[in-house]
């Protein structure tokens, strides 16, 4: 039983160690939360309210259509001007990095981002509700796959704020 005790601490300081490391290269930004889907809704809190998340893009060049849509009574131009959604590849995730990409809008209440890449990798999306109001927005994330209309990857959560 004695010889089981000194293993036990090395364990944990070799778990703390590799997650610490994990933590500090950024690897498990996404682990918690891959069990995302094609469609989210999410309501952004007022003044700069905002919310990531990640998608798998496998780097075939395939098609991706991301939209974003206003909900709720009022997807004003004044509200709709004011939500934006930013795109980051793998290799220039935020908050440091520079977006790739910027959904235009489309129609409506709705903005698209159309994309392909040979980029493998996770690519984090970012909403933000900058409504001169000062109200929140409830908007719609969605993915999907242009040439099957099908659903895309799946948008898993990462983390909101304001």
């Amino acid at each position: 039983m004695s010889s089981m005790m000194p293993r036990v601490p090395r364990l944990v300081v070799a778990f703390v160690i590799v997650s610490a490391l994990a933590l500090a290269s950024g690897l498990n930004a996404f682990a918690a939360s891959d069990s995302g889907t094609p469609n989210t809704r999410v309501t952004l809190a007022p003044n700069g309210g905002w919310a990531a998340y990640h998608f798998t893009y496998p780097g075939d060049n395939s098609e991706l259509d991301l939209r974003l849509m206003i909900n709720g009574p009022d997807p004003s131009t004044e509200v709709a001007n004011a939500v934006t959604l930013d795109v980051y590849g793998p290799d220039s995730p935020p908050p440091g990095g520079t977006p790739i990409g910027e959904a235009i809008w489309t129609a409506f209440g709705e903005r698209d981002w159309q994309f392909n890449s040979d980029t493998a990798g996770d690519y984090v999306i970012v909403v933000h509700n900058w409504d001169p109001n000062g109200e929140p927005v409830s908007v719609t994330l969605s993915s999907l796959n242009p040439d099957t209309g099908m659903g895309g990857p799946a948008l898993n959560f990462v983390s909101a704020g304001q």
